[in-house]
């Protein structure tokens, strides 16, 4: 990490495993002879490289961050006893290069009201799968699961581009607490917004309420916040800090 004038710069470079679980394996069968195969997926960890950059600078009452982040992600091979793995367990390698970048812009208004929109965008570079079965080697064409990155900002994972919006606000001497959050998915239709206020009404006690609603698209029902739009909810807590 270094000083460029009035910014920031780091690079980073981390090697570890995925976050998030991924298909590694499957047990296949064929309930209709000659009809299409039947997959019970198995989960595992993917092994990833990440290099970083990042970047923060400064003007007046803005702040402006951003940061690239390079990921090389490989399924590690199954340490399997090749005489006691089933006839029906399959092995899927996927080796896969991604990118994740975010622009960020902040600001802070007189009344420490924090106003921020960022960009978030990913893409992949590169993708190579591969089914194959444990015990033979023998390559076969099963349907490839959608790449899912293990790795990153969460956000990314929802839309290969959103705009993501969000104001923080503190009122009453620091007793009440607003906030908002909207995401827009600029790759492909979809929404996403919550907002949640919170009270103090005594030392060490908050009252918060909390709503987040995900709107898809209802002709499109593989749409990611379609599939979303179940996990719309209210929420009401009594927070108590010691």
């Amino acid at each position: 990490q270094t000083t460029i004038g009035d910014g920031d710069l780091g690079l980073s470079i981390f090697k570890g495993n995925d976050r998030a679980p991924s298909v590694n394996a499957a047990n296949v069968f064929w309930e209709v002879e000659g009809g299409p195969p039947s997959l019970e997926s198995l989960l595992g960890y993917r092994e990833t490289l990440v290099r970083g950059l990042d970047f923060v600078t400064f003007f007046g009452n803005f702040t402006v961050r951003s940061e690239l982040a390079l990921f090389k992600s490989k399924t590690p091979i199954l340490n399997l006893h090749i005489i006691k793995s089933p006839l029906s367990l399959y092995e899927f390698q996927q080796d896969i290069s991604y990118s994740q970048y975010v622009i960020q812009i902040e600001y802070t208004t007189n009344s420490d009201i924090i106003l921020s929109g960022q960009l978030i965008g990913n893409s992949v570079q590169n993708e190579n799968y591969e089914w194959y079965h444990v015990t033979s080697s023998e390559l076969v064409d099963f349907p490839y699961p959608e790449f899912q990155p293990g790795m990153g900002n969460p956000i990314a994972m929802f839309s290969e581009l959103a705009l993501l919006l969000n104001s923080t606000g503190v009122l009453m001497d620091d007793r009440l607490e607003l906030k908002g959050n909207m995401m827009i998915n600029l790759d492909e239709k979809g929404n996403m917004f919550s907002g949640s206020i919170g009270y103090s009404p005594w030392i060490n006690w908050k009252l918060e309420s909390t709503i987040t609603k995900f709107i898809g698209d209802k002709d499109d029902l593989e749409n990611t916040f379609t599939i979303m739009e179940d996990f719309s909810n209210i929420t009401f807590n009594i927070i108590y800090n010691f």
